[in-house]
């Protein structure tokens, strides 16, 4: 599935209401607490996903796993931009998109990170993957939402989305 079929037609995200979905837990008060409360667990347990993702391309696609995903990543990484910086990024409160620098960097990679491990990941469900975590955030991206967390324990749970 190519990036533009699963992401530039479909993701448009629209914060503040609360969401009213099954697979979404929504106990974040603001966009604010949304980035920065949950970001460094969040962080975390997306780092594990990877890692999952990671170990499935070395046994059944590449030796050399990192080589494969920083090509995968490299590959998407100016459309991937591109609709961050050109669709999510204006949708955020205005003093987000003024924070000091280091703050604007933070926001938007964790944005790129995350929309980027979809694609990967959508790619890899083609060449026989099993689902791992990041095709999960497509309907919270879809609804307007921003999943920035996880209750309970993974796979079990739902996200925690603003």
């Amino acid at each position: 599935m190519g990036i533009d079929r699963v992401l530039v037609r479909r993701v448009a995200v629209v914060v503040g209401e609360p969401p009213d979905h099954e697979w979404a837990v929504p106990n974040v008060r603001d966009i604010q607490s949304a980035i920065f409360g949950y970001s460094f667990d969040f962080g975390a347990f997306e780092v594990a996903r990877v890692n999952e993702i990671a170990a499935w391309v070395k046994e059944h696609i590449d030796s050399d796993s990192d080589e494969y995903l920083f090509e995968q990543r490299h590959r998407i990484d100016s459309q991937i931009t591109a609709i961050v910086k050109g669709r999510i990024w204006p949708t955020l409160p205005s003093k987000l998109r003024r924070a000091d620098s280091n703050t604007r960097f933070r926001i938007e990679t964790g944005f790129k990170a995350e929309l980027m491990y979809l694609v990967i990941e959508f790619n890899l469900i083609d060449h026989g993957m099993p689902p791992v975590f990041f095709t999960r955030l497509l309907p919270a991206y879809e609804a307007g939402r921003y999943p920035c967390g996880w209750e309970g324990d993974y796979p079990e749970g739902r996200l925690i989305v603003f």
